[in-house]
């Protein structure tokens, strides 16, 4: 057989300064040669060791090492630096290697490669621990080739590599090792494996190269990101290398499950380990076990599922695998395993090392290990504040150690802590390795679900910080996934399904209640069945007595360790404190008499702004202080986080009584704001410190936005203050200056708290840049925030938590919250009692406390309890009362919201009465029509306006707009009522069309108002409409004969007593509900634009009310300037802010927004100063009772109206005026007489219906013809079939009165010819033609009633005219025709009717359904009384007339 020959090279010193000294090289290089000669291990005959040798040195050994003849095994190691060349290729650095020429200096991994490949040995093995030592592969190209021929593999040769190819080797303190010894981690671990054996992974006694590449790659993994890599393979014929053998005392028989023959399978500890001994250094504990100190303890003795050896089962927790998670059914012995791992590491590690905290679910058997001098403590299900407590130790043990591996430099991670405190560094750390047990997860989590939740989130984290985790389960199930992934130590017992299995349902099927103490696992890749030992150290193998035997060995334990470990986690704050009183914590003694002066002495620079908030668990006061770091203080802005039930609201009371009772107004003042109710403040707004109380914001989000413009408008005032007062950095400064005698007024410090501010946010997410803004420049100014809240979601401060220097956390929901809330998760393991409370500042200072309780009732000193008042006084409110009034009031950051309308009285001088002006405001100016409207709010300037609308300029017509029931018509009413008060019937006068709600007829008494129309007069409503359009033209034409240039002149003439005949001063026209208006009267919304087109320069204004600014056309809404926007139905149709519109409440009539995207409130129209809406009608009433009686002038003029019968006798006479053709009818909007001129219009048509005035019509054309004309030039053709004008026509002008169609046809055939005889023939003259004096013939008048009856489908007698009618006027032939509506639309083609209507006839549309369509022109007819009609002729727009009534014979 041949020799086995090893070559360690290890390089530790290098010339070239930029390459780092190693530490490890040497020392790894002669431990792993000791290994390899040793006998029992190894087997080497020849193991050289070369130190900081040279390339040529070094080279020349390796070539003799694989050209030596007889060699069966060649091993070479190499411990040093990796170098890449240019190309990317791997050289191992020597003691003169240079990074500048590598290639030269350096010992390249081609010529190792080489020398293997080429070897005469059988097997050869590379051990490359070096950085970047996974390139061996690639050494001949790029990074991502690998060209390790095959021959190369195919001969024996293997290479592990202790990185991949981008990887550094790794080197760090060797765990447990005592003080400054290094090791590589990867050497580490393959001397680990040799010496103990476990990298025998097929338990044949012999190590090879695959499986100690196995063992070496699982265990670097377990604790480093470095990844070992492996090359080669067997040799042909099936031998494998056998790197070495394994340990010897690792294999044992050991009788497999089913057999009861051999030894006993039961153990003990002491069994398993070296001997006891006590030491001072140590105590009782097994000072010999190779692993003391290390967290590798053995729990038992395992064996393969398929095999017999056995070994000594260790558990290693130090790395990736420090979480155990056992799983078993009822009575397989899990608590037996917690019971035996935790007494295995007590007995191998100090209480210092190790420490554990038990919460025991299960059957009360971790009881056994309250004598360990390692066991702090054990909780129950009874006893749920000790669970929180130990979890929340737990939590806090990671957070801290998280924070301090960040802070100090030679500590980044748990095996550089254990190091350090292994060579007596870091004494004031109170424990290495925390070991909480939960022994029944199902029991616990369902107990304490918030817990549980804590346990799942420091799982993946907590193992980097020295905190483990060991529970046990009835089945995996119950375990979360989350939490199950990270427990990498698995013991598997008896399980009540073998399907339910991690490990293998097979294996798993043969542990059964018959083999209790039995264990399934995973080790290195294979399935091990462990017989978990018995936890006593007395070597007897029974059961019964073993809680005798615990309390024996804990004795001894105790006994041993001589040392004195802390007897408590994290002390409790203190029972006596739950219900600590304001006073006690403030000293003040009895609220009764609580002195304010006294109290609010001057405080020093270090004293101000700070007062205690309660006790820590060493009963000191714990203080908060609002000062900013640089005045020694924590900060001036904070945060408060606290679940329901935590004692939020108590402690912000708490905070801002304290502050109050320490500090005068003239020092300090507050605002205080809760999003929600309002009950947190309940009861300060007394103080006079309090600068604004901000309550309910979440029942009215427009005061979000209120709030926010009040608080910028302080920050805002503040600046000017200090820029004006001689433009002072700070206020610090300003307060220097003033005392230092500077006349300047107090500025006192503001302290901001908001309650339920992420709610807030939730609402309106960019009210947090008010938030930063403060944060950054609020400490300048004297402003200090408090934000507080139930809840707090990851990114909700975003921005604004670099602000927030000191954080309170209360008892919160989640871990997550209070991680987000104070950076670690502790707040959620506080107690649940209310007032438990964590405060941090200043990074990573954090103080216990339990706050003071501040509403509790008041009793006097030297009364008797008595049985609690809901209504009695709190401590709160007595010592409220006893500042009330004390010290200068603060200045008002927040007026009262706009919930209360003003009258019109508050906003204007006081009234008086006078006989010149009867009831009016005294000094207020009449001349310019300038009323007050509504009160603006400006929350940003922290005032509210009377808004004024101004109706003397360009804006002298309004628009008022607002959905339903947002109060137009009320803000109508009172623009009218404060006119009333403030300008005579005389200087202004109203008519009103109202089609809102009935609301301006409440003004109609008022002697400044002509008319109000309503919709239920359509009359009244069209003659409002002309009476104000016959207004506007009159005066058109008396400025033009006046030569007034402008309503101004026109103002100041009139008031100076010119002009008295005239009766107008400036006309309003109010239209409320502009739509229905429009909707209902169509042809009037031309009249309507005529007089907003022309009447501001003439004195004439509109006011309209509109749902919608789109209901108005543009063209008027162009001219309507004085706009007046009220709540609309849709925010989005705002003309003023579409944002601001969203925030006009609902359900709030009378608010708006002005033209400056302020909010307003209109007032009410009403004297007795009284904002009640419901009795507004009754208030309404009095108002216009007191102005109507002490006006003794003038009223404004009333429409006139259209009679409904106008008597014939009402018509101009003959001789009455010139002759301008017959009157008929009076003109609508003039109430001037209509005259029909039948010597330019020869044709008319009459349409109506029955009972429309047709036939009444007709009789009075007739008469007033025959009345103006003789029979010699009119004579009549009356062709009625109903016979209704029969006896109602003059006799004396009757030529044919035809009651029947042959008679008629047989008329109009004569008529024809005589029409054919005036034909004007070629002899005719041009003067005979202009004068119509070719012939001297009467007029001929045909008379058609019911024209449906004459133009039938067998014929019109009236045919023979159709030629003759375009030459109607010259021929005198004048045609009249009167037939019914109905019908009338599909007649009109009828040719008789269609040539007339074609050659212009003037027509009269009496009443008649609308639905027939255009009639004459495009005109339809209407719904009318009887006798009026609509007058349409060429001439003239047409116009509504009512014709005369000349009564039947």
């Amino acid at each position: 057989m041949g020799e086995r020959r090893a070559l360690l090279i290890a390089t530790e010193r290098y010339l070239d300064d930029t390459l780092p000294q190693l530490r490890s090289p040497v020392h790894d290089a002669r431990k792993l040669a000791a290994l390899l000669e040793d006998p029992d291990v190894g087997q080497f005959d020849s193991v050289q060791v070369l130190v900081d040798e040279s390339k040529a040195v070094i080279e020349e050994a390796v070539e003799r090492l694989f050209q030596a003849r007889g060699v069966d095994l060649a091993l070479v190691y190499l411990s040093c630096h990796g170098l890449k060349d240019g190309r990317g290729r791997l050289h191992f650095a020597t003691v003169r290697s240079s990074r500048e020429m590598v290639r030269a200096s350096s010992v390249s991994a081609e010529f190792i490669k080489e020398s293997m490949e080429y070897s005469r040995a059988k097997q050869k093995i590379a051990l490359l621990d070096c950085c970047f030592s996974g390139a061996f592969g690639a050494s001949k190209g790029g990074a991502d080739t690998e060209d390790i021929p095959r021959q190369f593999v195919d001969r024996g040769s293997y290479v592990i590599t202790a990185a991949n190819s981008v990887q550094e080797a790794l080197e760090d303190e060797t765990p447990g090792a005592g003080a400054a010894e290094w090791s590589s981690v990867f050497t580490r671990a393959v001397i680990d494996g040799l010496t103990t054996g476990r990298a025998d992974l097929d338990e044949d006694g012999w190590v090879t190269a695959q499986e100690l590449y196995q063992y070496v790659a699982e265990v670097v993994a377990r604790t480093h990101e470095q990844k070992p890599t492996f090359f080669g393979s067997d040799i042909q014929g099936g031998n494998r290398l056998r790197l070495s053998k394994a340990a010897a005392h690792a294999h044992r028989p050991f009788p497999s499950l089913t057999e009861t023959e051999g030894p006993s399978p039961l153990t003990t500890l002491d069994q398993l380990l070296p001997p006891l001994t006590v030491t001072e250094e140590r105590g009782l504990s097994a000072v010999d076990w190779r692993d003391s100190g290390r967290l590798i303890t053995p729990v038992g003795r395992s064996h393969r599922t398929e095999g017999r050896r056995v070994r000594t089962h260790c558990v290693d927790l130090s790395g990736g695998a420090g979480h155990v998670a056992v799983a078993g059914g009822p009575r397989s012995g899990k608590t037996l395993l917690l019971q035996t791992l935790v007494t295995s590491l007590a007995l191998t590690h100090t209480p210092h090392e190790v420490e554990f905290h038990c919460l025991d679910f299960g059957g009360g058997g971790l009881r056994r290990l309250t004598h360990l001098p390692h066991v702090r403590g054990i909780a129950h299900r009874q006893n749920p504040d000790e669970v929180h407590r130990m979890v929340a130790h737990a939590v806090w043990l990671n957070t801290l150690r998280e924070n301090q591996f960040g802070q100090l430099p030679s500590i980044d991670s748990i095996e550089a802590y254990r190091g350090a405190r292994a060579r007596g560094e870091l004494s004031d750390q109170p424990v290495g390795d925390l070991f909480l047990l939960v022994d029944g997860w199902p029991e616990f989590a369902d107990n304490f679900q918030d817990l549980a939740v804590a346990l799942r989130g420091i799982g993946a984290t907590s193992l980097r910080h020295g905190v483990h985790l060991a529970v046990t389960t009835p089945h995996w199930s119950a375990l979360p996934k989350s939490l199950l992934d990270v427990m990498l130590t698995r013991f598997e017992l008896a399980l009540s399904s073998p399907d339910d299995s991690l490990v293998h349902p097979e294996p798993a099927a043969r542990l059964t209640p018959a083999t209790p103490g039995v264990a399934l696992c995973t080790d290195r890749a294979e399935k091990r069945y462990v017989h978990i030992a018995l936890p006593r150290t007395d070597g007897l193998t029974t059961v019964d007595d073993l809680a005798t035997a615990a309390a024996a060995l804990g004795q001894q334990a105790r006994g041993g360790w001589s040392r004195s470990p802390a007897d408590d986690i994290a002390p409790p704050v203190s029972r006596t404190l739950d219900q600590l009183d304001f006073t006690q914590l403030m000293g003040i003694g009895d609220p009764g008499t609580f002195d304010a002066a006294q109290a609010w002495r001057p405080r020093t620079a270090l004293e101000r702004l700070r007062v205690p908030i309660g006790v820590g668990p060493d009963g000191q006061p714990v203080m908060l202080d609002l000062k900013e770091a640089s005045l020694e203080g924590m900060g001036p802005h904070g945060l408060c986080v606290g679940s329901t039930g935590s004692g939020k609201s108590e402690l912000l009371r708490t905070l801002v009584l304290a502050l109050a009772v320490t500090h005068s107004s003239e020092n300090l003042n507050f605002i205080l704001a809760d999003f929600k109710g309002g009950a947190t403040f309940a009861g300060m707004s007394l103080l006079p410190h309090v600068a604004a109380v901000i309550t309910n914001l979440a029942d009215d989000m427009a005061l979000i936005d209120r709030m926010r413009d009040a608080i910028t408008g302080e920050l805002q005032r503040r600046q000017e203050l200090l820029r004006d007062a001689g433009n002072y950095p700070n206020v610090t400064a300003y307060e220097n200056a003033r005392a230092a005698g500077a006349p300047l007024m107090p500025l006192p410090s503001l302290v901001l708290v908001v309650d339920e501010f992420s709610e807030l946010l939730t609402a309106k997410p960019d009210f947090i840049e008010m938030f930063i803004q403060i944060g950054r420049i609020g400490r300048s100014l004297g402003v200090h925030m408090l934000l507080a809240s139930q809840r707090l979601e990851e990114g909700k401060l975003r921005g604004l938590d670099t602000y927030l220097s000191y954080r309170i956390g209360l008892r919160t929901f989640s871990a997550a919250e209070s991680r987000a809330a104070i950076g670690v998760p502790d707040a959620y393991h506080l107690p649940s009692a209310p007032g438990s409370g964590l405060l941090r500042h200043d990074g990573d200072a954090m103080a216990r406390f339990k706050a003071a309780y501040v509403s509790g009732v008041y009793r006097a000193p030297g009364r008797a309890a008595e049985h609690p008042d809901a209504l009695a006084d709190t401590v709160l409110d007595v010592l409220v009362q006893r500042m009330d009034g004390r010290g200068p009031a603060a200045h008002q950051v927040w007026l009262p919201p706009l919930d209360e309308s003003p009258t019109v009285d508050q906003l204007l001088p006081p009234l008086a009465v006078t006989p010149a002006r009867g009831l009016h405001a005294d000094g207020f100016a009449p001349s310019a029509l300038v009323v007050p409207a509504g009160v603006v709010d400006k929350p940003y300037e922290q005032r509210r306006d009377v808004r004024y609308l101004d109706f003397s300029g360009a804006a002298g017509h309004g628009l008022f707009v607002g959905g339903p029931q947002s109060g137009k018509s009320t803000a109508l009413r009172s623009v009218i009522a404060a006119f009333a008060l403030t300008h005579t019937p005389r200087e202004v006068q109203f008519y009103g069309v109202d089609f809102g709600g009935g609301g301006l007829l409440d003004v109609e008494g008022l002697p400044h108002v002509g008319t109000i129309a309503s919709r239920l007069d359509p009359d009244k409503v069209r003659r409002t409409i002309s009476e104000v359009a016959g207004i506007l033209d009159r005066r058109e034409e008396f400025f033009r004969s006046h030569s007034l240039d402008s309503m101004v002149t026109y103002r100041k003439r009139r008031a100076a007593g010119h002009f008295p005949d005239e009766a107008y001063g400036d006309v309003f026209l109010v239209i409320d509900g502009w739509s229905s208006f429009r909707s209902d009267h169509d042809e009037l919304e031309s009249a309507v634009l005529d007089i907003a087109g022309r009447g501001l320069g003439l004195g004439v204004h509109l006011l309209l009310g509109a749902n919608r600014h789109t209901e108005v056309r543009p063209a008027l809404r162009d001219l309507l300037l004085n706009r007046v926007e009220l709540r609309l139905g849709d925010p989005l149709e705002s003309e003023v802010d579409r944002r601001q519109a969203e925030n006009v409440p609902i359900g709030r009539p009378g608010r708006g927004l002005s033209p400056d995207r302020d909010h307003f409130l209109a007032a009410l129209p009403r004297l007795d100063g009284r904002p009640d809406p419901d009795t507004l009608g009754e208030a309404l009433a009095e108002l216009v009772n007191a102005v109507r009686t002490h006006w003794n002038g003038p009223t404004a003029p009333k429409v006139r109206m259209l009679p409904a019968l106008l008597p014939v006798d009402a018509l101009p006479q003959p001789g009455d005026g010139p002759a301008t053709g017959i009157p008929f009818a009076l003109d609508e909007t003039t109430l001037a007489p209509v005259h029909l001129d039948f010597e330019t219009d020869p044709l008319l048509v009459v349409y109506g219906e029955s009972e429309s005035g047709k036939s009444s019509l007709l009789r009075l054309l007739a008469r007033q013809i025959a009345e103006r004309h003789p029979a010699e030039r009119a004579l009549l053709v009356v062709a009625d079939y109903r016979r209704s004008l029969l006896g109602d026509i003059p006799d004396s002008h009757i030529s044919h009165y035809c009651g029947m169609a042959p008679q008629l046809k047989e008329v109009i055939a004569g008529l024809a010819g005589s029409l054919s005889r005036r034909m004007p023939g070629p002899d005719v003259t041009p003067e005979q033609l202009r004068k119509r004096s070719w012939y001297d013939l009467p007029d001929a008048y045909v008379f058609v009633d019911d024209y449906d009856l004459v133009a039938t489908s067998s014929g019109n007698p009236l045919q023979p005219l159709l030629e003759y009618l375009p030459f109607a006027r010259d021929l005198g032939l004048r045609l009249i025709l009167a037939r019914s509506s109905s019908g009338a639309g599909r007649a009109s083609f009828e040719p008789v009717m269609q040539r007339t209507l074609e050659l212009g006839a003037q027509g009269l549309l009496l009443a008649g359904d609308p639905g027939e369509g255009h009639l004459v022109g495009n005109h339809r007819a209407r719904h009318l009384p009887p006798g009026r009609a609509l007058f349409v002729n060429r001439k003239r727009e047409a116009r509504l007339v009512q014709t005369a009534w000349s009564p039947p014979a």
